[in-house]
């Protein structure tokens, strides 16, 4: 799911090679096309038309999470107030998705958060609009030590610290 590959911090290019490596991108690219290629390509011109055919595929599906990248990012300032969010979401969504939503947002991974509690002051780092090069260096710490990416470790961290002023 790309609300997946999101949450856990990968690029747009990232998310759409992951989708395309679920979907088998060659074979999925063909079928895109209309053509169907039993043994591959018998000559360079073919070779090339399926190049091109994969291309345009993996453009189509990097476009395609970029979209959906941009709508989550929407939905990312409403998700601070997880309860207003379930009750008045700014965009219609059914409830069973809204929650999903929720959930996967707020999720706790085990090693990134078994890191981000050994930090002593995990509360008082500040990412809000940014944050300081020392809450940047502190969050790229936890990452190597969790072997997680940046974005996932802040994304928890600051909704360790929201969840904490509730």
């Amino acid at each position: 799911r790309t609300l997946d590959l999101w949450v856990a911090g990968h690029s747009v290019r990232e998310a759409a090679d992951q989708r395309a490596r679920q979907a088998g991108a060659p074979a999925a690219a063909l079928a895109v096309a209309g053509s169907f290629v039993s043994e591959g390509p018998a000559n360079r011109q073919e070779d090339e038309v399926s190049a091109e055919v994969t291309q345009n595929f993996m453009d189509l599906l990097a476009q395609d999470c970029a979209q959906q990248y941009e709508a989550f990012e929407f939905l990312e300032e409403a998700l601070t107030d997880p309860i207003h969010f379930l009750e008045f979401c700014p965009v219609q969504l059914p409830e069973h998705v809204r929650r999903t939503v929720v959930d996967r947002y707020y999720s706790l991974e085990g090693p990134a958060l078994r890191e981000i509690l050994r930090h002593p002051n995990v509360l008082s780092i500040q990412l809000e609009r940014g944050g300081d090069k020392r809450a940047i260096a502190e969050v790229e710490q936890i990452a190597r030590s969790s072997r997680e990416r940046s974005l996932k470790v802040s994304r928890i961290v600051m909704n360790l610290q929201r969840v904490c002023k509730w």
